[in-house]
């Protein structure tokens, strides 16, 4: 099983000061589902960011040259502040514990601890030291052997969880590694070929996928009676290539392969369409379905950024229902997202201990404050959450009532 338990970093993008996230509830359990909530440029999106932005650096870090600096961004009033991260997790059942410190300069601290029989034990520490100018390193005492020896193939701009990985075979640090590669996913709403090539090839087959694919939008589109695809690579020849290009450039672009997409859907009217003449949103459901039935047939983790987006609502709700259902999501997947949809707060399934807020304050420069609904006090078991958040109850939200909406007219007209 795998398992987003805890994350938390600080002077990241928005965050200022330490912000904290769990996935926990008040019985101890891990939720499947957990939605953010704030006011647009409240920070919701730099969260989804964080973890990604962790993952980035993660797996970028083996790639780094020596005289490379680290790619960071701390809050822009405190620059001079190294930025860290700490984030729980579960990779093929063990939990495991991570902590990251480090500025654009070099890694501060870094530490990885596992839960092996549920008490906590040490894999390796590593502590810059200013005076030294080198670092301390610490292994548990069976790891001594494996590890000690990366020291010297692992600088100061480069994580030694990333370079261990790419050196080692030891089942402690390839399940922390291949967490952050293969099991967190995420869909910040920019266009990744990727997903839409997964849902091709699963359009594509004759598996039970492409039937569990089908039906499931079925529920969005009535009618529909098939979808066919056809997915084309081709290997892309230097002499196709411009030939105005530097030839380094041609070399490297002839390494990778060329793929055309062809997906039409018929309707049991008869008719075909060509997935071009959809809707916007019927195109985007199309791109992300296909790697969603991934992460929940593999239990895996999906951060996903403003879920509504291009989405009609049933389409949100819809994913929402496919994590929250225990025969759906047999393998216990996670789904992580920010929303601006209102509707979702009155779904009972997603606990209070899964709704969370995001705000920010003059009071705290401005920076992105994290926190969840069941921290707010004097919320009623039976209250009306959309109602009341709408009112802005819970967090700072916009609101224009038709008095300020006529006196910002009345306004506009007395300045012409």
């Amino acid at each position: 099983m795998n398992e987003l338990i805890y994350f938390g970093c600080e002077n990241l993008f928005s965050f200022k000061d330490k912000v904290e996230f769990t996935t926990e509830t008040r019985k101890g359990e891990s939720s499947s589902v957990s939605v953010i909530y704030g006011a647009n440029a409240s920070g919701k999106t730099n969260f989804i960011k964080s973890l990604d932005f962790l993952k980035f650096l993660i797996l970028s870090s083996k790639d780094r040259s020596i005289e490379d600096g680290i790619p960071v961004f701390p809050f822009k009033k405190t620059l001079d502040k190294d930025t860290e991260f700490k984030i729980m997790f579960k990779s093929n059942n063990v939990k495991y514990a991570y902590y990251l410190k480090l500025n654009k300069e070099r890694v501060i601290e870094e530490n990885l601890y596992h839960y092996p029989s549920g008490k906590i034990s040490k894999i390796y520490t590593r502590i810059y030291n200013s005076e030294s100018k080198g670092y301390e390193f610490e292994y548990a005492r069976n790891y001594i052997k494996e590890l000690k020896n990366l020291e010297t193939v692992c600088p100061s701009n480069k994580i030694f969880l990333s370079v261990a990985a790419l050196w080692k075979e030891m089942d402690e640090i390839r399940n922390s590694f291949r967490f952050f590669s293969e099991v967190l996913q995420t869909n910040i709403g920019i266009g990744d070929v990727r997903w839409i090539e997964r849902s091709a090839e699963i359009l594509e087959s004759n598996s039970k996928e492409k039937e569990r694919f089908i039906e499931l939008l079925k529920v969005i589109l009535p009618g529909l009676k098939m979808i066919n695809s056809e997915v084309e690579r081709k290997k892309i020849l230097i002499d196709e290539l411009p030939s105005d290009l530097p030839m380094e450039l041609r070399i490297l672009m002839s390494q990778n392969e060329s793929t055309k997409i062809d997906i039409k859907l018929e309707y049991e009217n008869g008719v075909v369409v060509d997935l071009s003449e959809e809707s916007k949103g019927i195109k985007r459901c199309i791109e992300i379905l296909g790697p969603i039935l991934d992460i929940l047939k593999n239990g895996n983790i999906l951060l996903f950024d403003e879920l509504e987006s291009s989405f009609h609502p049933i389409i949100a709700e819809n994913i929402v229902k496919l994590f929250l259902d225990k025969n759906q999501n047999s393998n216990k997947a996670q789904l992580i997202f920010t929303t601006h949809d209102v509707n979702l707060l009155d779904s009972e399934s997603i606990g209070r201990d899964s709704i969370w807020f995001t705000e920010r304050s003059a009071e705290n420069d401005l920076s992105t404050e994290l926190y969840p609904l069941s921290s707010i006090e004097d919320v009623k078991k039976n209250e009306n959450l959309r109602k009341n958040y709408l009112k802005g109850k819970y967090s700072w939200i916009p609101i224009m009532d038709n008095f300020k909406i006529e006196k910002l007219f009345h306004d506009c007209r007395s300045d012409e």
